[in-house]
């Protein structure tokens, strides 16, 4: 049986269409060098000079899109919070049986994670640290609270207040961290029982403990 490898590479693309639109390009190599480095060494560990090396370009190209590595740090971190919307919260809430909706949440979330490791790497990361600035963190709030909003139980009202969407995506690594640490590869049955696990154990439990 053929075995993913942990944690491949970004898959964010690198925008080339002339001369006009170079500057484009220019971000999105620095992007994506910036987003695999900060992801795999860690903050303190990535340097300018690091991410200019591994894009391919000087550290003065780097500078004129950038203001600093704090700044290229929460660009990037923008991004893939943006990224993880659009792919993972987006068009959950057109799924109305709730059922359903957890596991296309639990299906978008295996995807990107399976497509954008280091960036789902990024996320869980920094999402916590002292170095993201004041616009990253509104944007990680506010996106978190979105999810909660889509994810919270219909029979248990006192679920509005608790964080369900990191506790089920705090669920989703701990599975991914523990199964690559044994196997190197995550089969699709071991993801299905685990959704169908937390559903029961969430989700069920708390529409018999509503009913008593």
């Amino acid at each position: 049986m053929k075995k993913e490898k942990i944690f491949p590479g970004s898959n964010l693309a690198i925008v080339s269409r002339g001369a006009a639109n170079s500057f484009i390009s220019l971000r999105e190599r620095i992007l994506r060098s910036a987003l695999k480095l900060f992801s795999t060494r860690g903050y303190f560990e990535t340097h300018i000079p690091d991410i200019a090396t591994d894009s391919k370009l000087g550290v003065g190209s780097i500078y004129r899109n950038f203001r600093n590595k704090n700044d290229l740090f929460n660009e990037s971190f923008r991004r893939c919070i943006r990224n993880f919307e659009d792919r993972v919260i987006k068009d959950l809430d057109s799924e109305r049986i709730q059922k359903k909706r957890f596991h296309l949440f639990w299906s978008k979330l295996t995807v990107y994670f399976k497509e954008s490791s280091n960036e789902f790497i990024f996320i869980d990361r920094y999402a916590n640290c002292p170095f993201l600035d004041a616009e990253s963190e509104k944007l990680f709030y506010t996106i978190g609270q979105n999810l909660n909003q889509i994810l919270q139980s219909e029979n248990n009202s006192e679920s509005k207040d608790l964080p369900i969407g990191a506790a089920m995506i705090g669920a989703f690594l701990g599975l991914v961290k523990f199964h690559f640490h044994k196997e190197q590869t995550l089969e699709e049955n071991i993801l299905l029982g685990t959704a169908d696990a937390i559903w029961k154990g969430f989700y069920q439990e708390e529409k018999r403990i509503a009913l008593v």
